[in-house]
């Protein structure tokens, strides 16, 4: 009976070790990634990062945007993938208090797929003009596209610089460009 109460003992005190470590050791969840290839759905203007989190995160952290793809906002981690004007991988830390708990930060990993964006059918201007962007000719009500993909010329007649023209240079005439952003994880690349 002795040696069942001593090791009872023993035992209970090992478990609630071990339990209460754990519970203790991480408190902001694990790692998660998302990858986002239909960046115009309606779902990815507000991501709650915090739900994608795996483990069992407390509440009350804060987050940090690694990456700044929006620039100086303040992130809360409710996540607008639409406002993000590039393709790419972005990295979101959720971190609580050291003296909580040992392991104390996740990272969720954002895969922002291309977006080439809705252009207008047709569009025209002037043949004196000397700078136009192509980017204007694209569907003002849709969402804009992304930043970082390259024009190309579909006619070697034609000068292209960035994103430009200069209509006035090119003359009187109809002209079509292709703008593309490569693939990122599993999106396939865009064009419009």
């Amino acid at each position: 009976l002795s040696f069942i109460k001593d090791n009872f003992i023993k035992c209970s005190l090992l478990f609630l070790f071990f339990f209460s470590s754990n519970s203790y050791s991480q408190c902001a969840g694990s790692d998660a990634s998302i990858t986002i290839c239909n960046i115009q759905d309606p779902a990815n203007k507000n991501i709650d990062l915090f739900n994608l989190l795996g483990g069992s995160p407390n509440a009350g952290g804060t987050w940090i945007d690694n990456s700044k793809p929006i620039g100086g906002n303040v992130f809360n981690g409710i996540l607008d993938a639409q406002a993000i004007l590039n393709s790419g991988i972005y990295t979101y830390t959720y971190v609580q208090d050291s003296a909580a708990c040992t392991d104390n930060d996740a990272v969720v990993t954002v895969k922002i797929g291309p977006y080439a964006g809705v252009p207008s059918p047709n569009v025209s201007t002037c043949n004196d003009v000397e700078l136009f962007n192509l980017f204007s000719v694209f569907d003002g009500t849709k969402l804009a596209p992304q930043q970082n993909g390259t024009w190309k010329a579909n006619a070697s007649n034609t000068t292209l610089s960035g994103s430009s023209i200069n209509p006035k240079a090119l003359g009187i005439g109809t002209f079509s460009y292709t703008y593309t952003i490569g693939a990122v994880d599993s999106c396939p690349a865009q064009s419009a």
